[in-house]
């Protein structure tokens, strides 16, 4: 029996229009009442969370920044974190400079970014999360100062850039960098410790729980979201997930606009 039900959020359990449809806020309400444990699996962090507090009531665990925070929402607190090194960040931030990126970063449940970039989202293929970054980020006007200040303090570093043959070369040159390497949004890539990931969040949490991973259920639909499928129980693709998600899945439901995480709730956790 199914006991855990893991959800990626962007593209998974939002809908196209950044929403959680009514249909799976009642399905996750009538989860929980079932005794069913749901929980975020998500590359957000805690205060890119906020707008959705009152739908997510009944969940209390979140897998933040891919697996760099393990998080408590009805404690408001940080269970586990997994910070990158100050050489890593170093290394990073070096990649950064060698193309025409934004950088984002996290650090303790914040999101930060550099001022001027919230105005050069569209830029980065980014203008769609306009609306949360100019809410949830936390601005400096340096952000790259900002992290060779703050190095030892961040769990994962996001690298927007113009275009995807611009990723391609930072990729290429981050091949001998010992790090977590995963595609996200269109020209994202997403720096994380070695080892840390929303799957091995995922493990950890079910020792927390006292879960066996056989008995869980992982949703996403993009790369970042792979590593949370291999490890669960049970794989679910959404019906927009792309082609290496879709070949990872267990099963394939419909897509974030059509109640796909409702179908996953109702077909195989409850």
């Amino acid at each position: 029996m199914r006991k855990l039900i893991a959800f990626d959020m962007d593209g998974t359990l939002l809908n196209t229009a950044k929403k959680i449809s009514d249909g799976t806020a009642q399905a996750i309400q009538k989860a929980s009442e079932a005794g069913k444990i749901v929980i975020l699996a998500t590359g957000r962090s805690r205060n890119e969370l906020t707008e959705y507090e009152s739908v997510l009531g009944p969940v209390r665990y979140g897998i933040l920044e891919s697996g760099g925070v393990l998080y408590d929402f009805k404690e408001e607190k940080i269970l586990e974190r997994s910070p990158l090194t100050g050489p890593e960040v170093e290394a990073i931030l070096a990649l950064s400079r060698q193309e025409d990126v934004m950088v984002q970063t996290m650090s303790g449940g914040r999101m930060l970014i550099q001022e001027e970039d919230l105005y050069r989202m569209d830029h980065y293929q980014l203008g769609y999360f306009f609306p949360l970054f100019s809410t949830a980020a936390t601005r400096v006007e340096d952000i790259r100062a900002w992290l060779m200040e703050h190095r030892d303090e961040v769990e994962k570093i996001n690298l927007y850039h113009t275009d995807t043959e611009a990723r391609e070369r930072t990729l290429l040159r981050a091949k001998d960098l010992m790090l977590e390497k995963v595609y996200s949004e269109v020209t994202s890539i997403e720096f994380s410790p070695k080892g840390v990931s929303k799957g091995d969040a995922l493990l950890a949490l079910c020792r927390i729980l006292d879960i066996d991973p056989e008995q869980t259920i992982a949703v996403g639909d993009a790369d970042n979201d792979l590593a949370l499928l291999k490890t669960a129980g049970l794989a679910i693709a959404m019906g927009n997930a792309n082609e290496n998600v879709k070949r990872a899945a267990d099963v394939i439901v419909a897509d974030n606009d059509h109640d796909g995480c409702k179908e996953a709730i109702e077909r195989f956790l409850l």
